[in-house]
């Protein structure tokens, strides 16, 4: 990855994500589903694409809380 591309998913040198607070939709995850769906993606195996606009990276996340059916 280069450093441009690391510097925006990261959010530079501060090592915080950045989310693009909006909701999905549908063409947003119909586009990770084309991509893993064509020869580009024949050497992706084995992982977890989260399609979530960056939620994960925001500081009060409580993915643990909603997977054990909680609310958040």
């Amino acid at each position: 990855m280069s450093e441009r591309a690391l510097a925006v998913v990261t959010g530079g040198s501060s090592g915080v994500g950045k989310a693009i607070l909006r909701a999905g939709t549908p063409d947003d995850v119909a586009r990770v589903v084309e991509l893993l769906a064509s020869p580009k993606a024949g050497y992706v195996t084995g992982q977890t694409i989260w399609v979530d606009g960056g939620a994960l990276t925001l500081p009060n996340w409580r993915y643990e809380e909603e997977k054990a059916g909680g609310r958040p």
